[in-house]
């Protein structure tokens, strides 16, 4: 229906349009500013991180889970080039982890420590499709921004 409408009602509409998770109401003016800041958290992190060097290789996925939640990215990456992933959270956020797996299935790498930011690092023998699963382990809201960040070298 959105379609039909004219582009100055259209923009309207999004504009004023409200997005709901549970009790939750967010503007999306709200939603925009969680996207942001994940996306400032996942740069902040690779400087800290000592990667400096490094250049995001691919454009970050970031999205919402429910604590106990599950998402699952998948990526092409080359060989001989050595990556870094990194996934951070929101400041409702206090354990997300990450695991890489490569086409067959094979754990890679996993950070399932008990903090707000994972890292894992890999330099793939081969060309191929690898998969990078986040798990928001502990969220103290509806739901939690999360960010998954790839730079290479």
């Amino acid at each position: 229906m959105l379609s039909k409408l004219p582009i100055k009602a259209t923009l309207l509409t999004l504009t004023t349009a409200t997005i709901f998770s549970g009790s939750a109401l967010l503007t999306p003016k709200a939603a925009f500013a969680g996207v942001a800041s994940i996306g400032q958290q996942l740069i902040d992190v690779a400087i800290a991180a000592g990667l400096m060097n490094r250049t995001p290789t691919h454009e970050p996925h970031i999205g919402t889970l429910r604590a106990g939640r599950s998402h699952v990215v998948n990526i092409n990456l080359r060989s001989g080039v050595t990556y870094n992933l990194i996934s951070v959270c929101d400041e409702y956020c206090t354990d997300v982890d990450i695991k890489l797996y490569d086409e067959n299935s094979n754990l890679v790498d996993s950070d399932i420590r008990s903090n707000d930011i994972a890292i894992v690092s890999v330099t793939p023998r081969w060309s191929g499709e690898f998969y990078v699963k986040v798990d928001l382990v502990n969220c103290s809201a509806n739901y939690c921004y999360y960010g998954v960040g790839v730079f290479g070298q």
